[in-house]
């Protein structure tokens, strides 16, 4: 069975465009700016790369291409390459972009802050799943040879007794940051032959991520709906303890209030005896002092708050007490519907 997957696999035959023949302008800007660095290379080095296509590859590296990376830019493809794998790298991505696109996915760059690089991100609604292409490199002992040959094409040598150097295995990497995985070369099958996997790994991924996201908008909006009971039950709890301090303190008021309606009445009857103009002030101070009895009176005030619990302005009232506690999971008032978030996952 495994033979006949790898004779399956080795039967790919590669789905790459020729430069001319490029659909996607930033696979086009990236394809020059590779040509840019090979002449580059050619000036500062004195090596033709065309010659160097022609001949053999070597381990360790004894030309400049073996060893000399091509990195994008602003604008360009996400590629951290060798040259050969770089121009490849470019002309799967044109491809890629295009299959995406037959399947209602885009692929956006978008600069990176304090950089003069992008990051390239497939897209679909609110969803994206990002990627790159890169090579990996393996560390090896520094000679001199090798040292030579990095001066070639740098103005100084990293020194040390090592050195990385490309391992010429082609890579598109995805989710960099946090779930890391790749597809890449293999001794029998290269990257341009693993084009369909790409694309169906980067579509699944998104639906994968549609789906996680609604799961945790439903997981969410329950999490808030019940905090909401939590507090809302907090509050009346701590509001019902605080009842009896008010009473206790109320009763208070209310006997002070009681020994001043009985004082008043006493002094009123002691001032009708006094003469007219002497009543006259005696009068007047007893109608201000009554005035502000009514403050004094807590029953009146704890009757205006039962009025206004059971008027339109109690949903702004601060008393709690009053309110049904209420249970987490039965309360219909903090239930919202997922429809909204499924019409908006773009979807």
């Amino acid at each position: 069975m495994r033979k006949l997957a790898k004779k399956a696999e080795q039967a790919i035959e590669p789905v790459l465009r020729e430069p001319q023949q490029f659909k996607d302008i930033r696979c086009i800007k990236t394809y020059q700016a590779i040509l840019e660095r090979i002449k580059y290379l050619e000036k500062r080095t004195g090596q033709s790369y065309e010659e160097y296509k022609e001949g053999r590859r070597s381990f360790p590296p004894k030309k400049v291409y073996d060893l000399a990376f091509f990195s994008s830019l602003e604008d360009q493809i996400p590629i951290i390459a060798t040259v050969d794998n770089a121009l490849r790298a470019v002309a799967i991505a044109d491809v890629v972009i295009e299959q995406l696109a037959l399947r209602g996915i885009d692929v956006e760059l978008r600069s990176v802050r304090d950089s003069r690089i992008c990051e390239m991100r497939a897209v679909k609604g609110d969803q994206y799943y990002e990627l790159r292409f890169w090579e990996p490199s393996t560390k090896a002992t520094r000679s001199s040879a090798l040292t030579s040959l990095e001066r070639l094409f740098t103005d100084y040598s990293y020194g040390g007794d090592s050195i990385m150097l490309p391992r010429h295995i082609l890579t598109i990497e995805f989710d960099s940051r946090y779930n890391r995985t790749a597809i890449q070369d293999k001794a029998s099958v290269k990257l341009e032959q693993q084009i369909d996997r790409i694309v169906e790994k980067i579509e699944l991924k998104l639906v994968q991520k549609a789906k996680e996201h609604l799961e945790h908008l439903a997981w969410k909006r329950d999490y808030d709906r019940k905090l909401a009971i939590r507090q809302h039950n907090k509050r009346v709890a701590k509001d019902r303890e605080r009842q009896l301090e008010r009473a206790i303190a109320e009763s208070v008021n209310f006997e002070k209030s009681q020994q001043l309606k009985l004082y008043l009445k006493q002094l009123s009857l002691a001032i009708e005896k006094l003469p007219a103009e002497q009543k006259a002030f005696g009068l007047a101070w007893l109608r201000i002092v009554r005035e502000q009895r009514k403050d004094l009176n807590p029953i009146a005030q704890r009757l205006e708050s039962f009025r206004i619990l059971t008027s339109e302005q109690a949903d702004s009232s601060e008393e709690y007490w009053g309110l049904d506690l209420m249970d987490e999971d039965a309360d219909p008032d903090f239930e919202e519907s997922i429809e909204e978030d499924e019409s908006s996952g773009g979807w």
